[in-house]
């Protein structure tokens, strides 16, 4: 199963395609590197759908804020938000139950969910059991990521 949606928005307004001759699809992008030192990436939690994608997108359009990709979780920004702009941007994203993830725990519990949501997308992976694919994509012990996503989601993986 082919996971591509990319997009490029730039503040005159213009949306830009990222990759040349592809046509978007229905299908999201979940692009499981996470890079802590990347400035121009905001987290975003509750991002489950392609309907959340959308509105994400809407969001940094109206607020005039040029990103490169939204994907789920994500934001890929053209520059880093300053101060007034982020507040700017969590303020609309909480109006349609979004948020800004700022924790890095939370940024590990966000990454737990779309490698689920992964797992579950593709059938080719239900040959390993979903804890061995967690602990393949987050280098970390099965049983410290269980607890800590069950200590902050107030439920089992």
């Amino acid at each position: 199963m082919d996971f591509q949606f990319k997009k490029s928005f730039e503040a005159d307004g213009q949306d830009r395609n990222l990759v040349p001759g592809r046509k978007e699809n229905k299908h999201i992008s979940l692009n499981l590197s996470m890079n802590p030192n990347n400035e121009n990436k905001i987290l975003v939690k509750n991002m489950v759908c392609q309907r959340c994608i959308m509105t994400v997108e809407s969001i940094l359009q109206k607020l005039k804020i040029p990103f490169q990709i939204v994907s789920l979780g994500e934001v890929e920004l053209v520059n880093r938000l300053d101060d007034s702009k982020r507040h700017e941007l969590e303020t609309e994203l909480k109006k349609f139950g979004f948020e800004l993830i700022e924790a890095r725990l939370n940024k590990i519990v966000e990454k737990i969910k779309k490698i689920v949501l992964n797992y579950l997308a593709n059938d080719d992976y239900h040959q390993l059991k979903l804890s061995s694919f967690i602990t393949r994509s987050i280098h970390y012990e099965y049983s410290y990521l269980s607890n800590l996503f069950s200590s902050i989601e107030g439920i089992n993986i």
